[in-house]
């Protein structure tokens, strides 16, 4: 009887899961059309349906987590007002058989979720934002993350580098400073490029040295002295290698590549630690939301409709997602860890269904779903 009921709960909130997933794929995908109508009629058909297709998959990764949450009580909601809840704890059954089959249900997608992230929406995402820079020529925003690095410090030295091309960066200024913040030298050469271990040799390279009272000594290379290998102490060959694109689109291991080598080279790396915290986060966060839903459904004479389902769901939706901004705005100003960031809400958001699911375990379940409901 057990696992009948178990497979019956689980069926049903995966029914219910995958309805409210497509709706809001759906819903979203027509309102941005619509918004963004006028852009589309200028442009070829088949840049228009590479973008959706790419936003269609990157839909499902977001909208997921919401989802999740949204069945959690609309499944339970739709079971009481049939009155099979009524049934189900006429038989003996308890909370644990509605918690049980939402909570592992669950889980199940968030763990298919992350799989999904790293393999699938990762680059749509990242695919989105090439056409939008590209071929829209929408940049906004987006053209922080596009455009490339050229500043980098390492230790007393800043490197300014025009360009990269197959590892080789080109028109490189190169300054060395004192403890107090002043400029000792200045080195320009036509090319850098990685040797090996920490030395790295310069091509057509101009040398200045920057003396007291403001006098400089200048020294052009000879022509038999043209390259010059230079040890530069805690840099390797990848340590001016720093990807373009937003933190969100990374997979796991260029998140932890990059944040390690931004970190070396003198560059901000909360965004990236949050987006590594959050590939996680959210999907627990959809987790919880769907069992925090099925304990609301045990409120004392709360009443069965499946629009008040909805509107609990969209109403915690709501809270979770500012919660989320107001942490990343912390975050990647430097007011609070990244970690503490993403997993805070985590944290309350499990405290409260712990409490919550407590009050109601003294016949909370039982009154409410097996008698005002029904």
């Amino acid at each position: 009887m057990g696992k009948i009921l178990f497979r019956y709960v689980a069926l049903q909130y995966l029914h219910m899961l995958v309805l409210i997933w497509l709706g809001l794929v759906l819903v979203f995908l027509v309102v941005d059309f619509g918004d963004q109508l006028k852009m589309y009629l200028a442009r070829p058909i088949e840049d228009v349906l590479l973008m959706y297709w790419n936003k269609f998959l990157l839909c499902l990764s977001q909208m997921c987590p919401v989802a999740m949450l949204l069945a959690g009580g609309s499944s339970i909601t739709v079971l009481a007002h049939r009155s099979e809840v009524k049934a189900m704890l006429a038989l003996g059954a308890s909370p644990w058989a509605f918690y049980a089959p939402v909570g592992l249900c669950a889980l199940g997608v968030a763990l298919g979720l992350v799989v999904f992230d790293e393999k699938v929406a990762t680059q749509a995402g990242r695919k989105v934002d090439e056409l939008q820079v590209h071929r829209f020529k929408r940049s906004g925003k987006l053209g922080v993350y596009f455009t490339p690095k050229q500043w980098f410090h390492i230790q007393d030295t800043m490197f300014y580098m025009s360009s990269q091309e197959k590892g080789t960066f080109k028109n490189v200024s190169i300054f060395r400073l004192s403890p107090s913040f002043q400029m000792l030298e200045r080195m320009d050469a036509e090319t850098m490029r990685h040797e090996e271990g920490e030395m790295w040799k310069l091509t057509e390279v101009r040398l200045r040295r920057f003396l007291e009272g403001g006098q400089t000594e200048t020294q052009t290379e000879t022509q038999t002295e043209s390259e010059v290998l230079l040890r530069f102490p805690k840099s390797s060959a990848d340590s001016f290698r720093i990807f373009s694109g937003r933190p969100e689109w990374m997979t796991l291991q260029a998140l932890w590549t990059q944040r390690q080598l931004r970190a070396q080279v003198g560059l901000s790396t909360p965004a990236l630690s949050l987006a590594l915290h959050t590939r996680f986060t959210t999907p627990l966060m959809g987790v919880l939301g769907a069992l925090l839903t099925v304990v609301l459904t045990q409120r004392p004479g709360r009443r069965g409709q499946l629009t008040l389902a909805l509107m609990e769901g969209v109403f915690v939706s709501v809270l979770l997602w500012g919660s989320l901004v107001i942490g990343r705005t912390l975050a990647v100003g430097e007011r609070l860890s990244p970690a503490w960031a993403a997993w805070a809400p985590v944290v309350f958001l499990g405290l409260l269904v712990f409490g919550l699911g407590r009050y109601y375990a003294q016949g909370g379940f039982r009154r409410t779903l097996g008698g005002r409901i029904c």
